[in-house]
């Protein structure tokens, strides 16, 4: 360290100036996105909140149409068209057929078949 508080001479220092004008271009453009980005995240939040509460709403509306069904050996027309809740065992006694595969399901309720293909593709160069 040198104590005269001179520079040593291999060093050198670069000052630059900027203009007042280029610091106000540059803090306003900076106020200005974060002015937009302000009016955008609460646009966005606004959006959000009111989808969240438009299904809460659905939600509530549903709750109240419901009907209960207790006794589900029995069909009633009453109920058709109607949002029902029931609860018990599924079953069936139809068997499900997949007549491509030859295979078949006996007291199922569902046969899913899920197909998948996978190509090799070969280029050849000379």
């Amino acid at each position: 360290m040198h104590s005269t508080g001179r520079l040593p001479s291999d060093s050198h220092v670069r000052v630059s100036y900027q203009d007042n004008l280029n610091q106000v271009e540059e803090r306003f453009f900076a106020t200005l996105c974060g002015v937009v980005l302000v009016i955008v995240s609460y646009s966005s939040h606004n959006w959000i909140e009111g989808k969240g509460l438009q299904t809460a709403l659905s939600l509530d509306e549903g709750l109240r149409q419901v009907v209960h069904i207790h006794d589900i050996d029995q069909i009633n027309p009453e109920y058709q068209d109607k949002l029902v809740h029931l609860s018990g065992s599924l079953q069936t006694d139809r068997a499900l057929n997949d007549s491509d595969y030859g295979i078949s399901a006996v007291n199922a309720v569902e046969l899913r078949r899920e197909v998948e293909m996978y190509q090799w593709v070969e280029h050849e160069h000379t």
